[in-house]
């Protein structure tokens, strides 16, 4: 008995373990909408990029979230180009979570439409696009400068469709104020929920990619 009691207590715990959403917070804000991990998460026609963990990076024994960069869109294996960036991640980190499986992440898709100056021909052009994959339903501490925020999903417009729930507590606790989204013709925000369908293969070998140097693309940003 106490035997079967021990199995299905580190059964629980097994399932508790992986039944996170890894996920990272990249730049400023302090309160910025956070990307998945393990999937691609930035997409133009002509460019994308994708966020794994890596345990031992550049055999450093050193844990870290690496950003891959792609030719095209959806970040196809075959169109890797190298490493964009690297980021740290450590077991105290308040920014960063690399724990868990992107399946267990809840996801929203912002698209943002070039908008045309053309007073002949206005409105969103739809052949040029940034497309952002940010994760919501999850409450984050925000660290220094205190209090925590509960990322939801929201209307297109600011903070790449994600509506912001701030409390003066930690742990989405205490007194609530909510920042909504606003609206902007030029963006449309898909409340997935659903990682999978959006997940990124990642069968090469970290060998080849290490040695890849660290790539700066002047005029490309988040």
């Amino acid at each position: 008995m106490v035997l079967l009691l021990s199995l299905w207590i580190l059964v629980i715990n097994m399932h508790q373990a992986v039944s996170q959403c890894p996920w990272i917070k990249i730049g400023e804000p302090a309160n910025a909408a956070p990307y998945p991990i393990g999937m691609c998460v930035y997409n133009t026609p002509y460019f994308s990029t994708s966020l794994y963990c890596e345990e031992n990076f550049n055999e450093t024994g050193a844990l870290r979230v690496v950003e891959y960069a792609y030719e095209g869109r959806d970040c196809v294996e075959s169109s890797l180009i190298g490493i964009r960036d690297v980021y740290e991640c450590e077991d105290d980190d308040s920014d960063c979570h690399c724990e868990g499986s992107v399946d267990e992440c809840t996801i929203l898709r912002n698209r943002a439409y070039l908008v045309n100056d053309n007073y002949d021909n206005p409105g969103c052009n739809e052949s040029y696009y940034h497309e952002y994959v940010h994760v919501y339903d999850i409450c984050r501490d925000l660290g220094v400068s205190g209090g925590s925020v509960y990322y939801d999903c929201g209307g297109s417009g600011e903070n790449y469709g994600v509506e912001l729930l701030s409390y003066d507590g930690l742990g989405c606790t205490g007194v609530e104020t909510s920042t909504p989204t606003d609206s902007d013709p030029c963006q449309l925000t898909t409340c997935t929920g659903d990682a999978i369908a959006g997940s990124a293969s990642k069968t090469f070998t970290n060998a080849a990619i290490v040695t890849a140097t660290i790539l700066l693309f002047a005029g490309l940003e988040w």
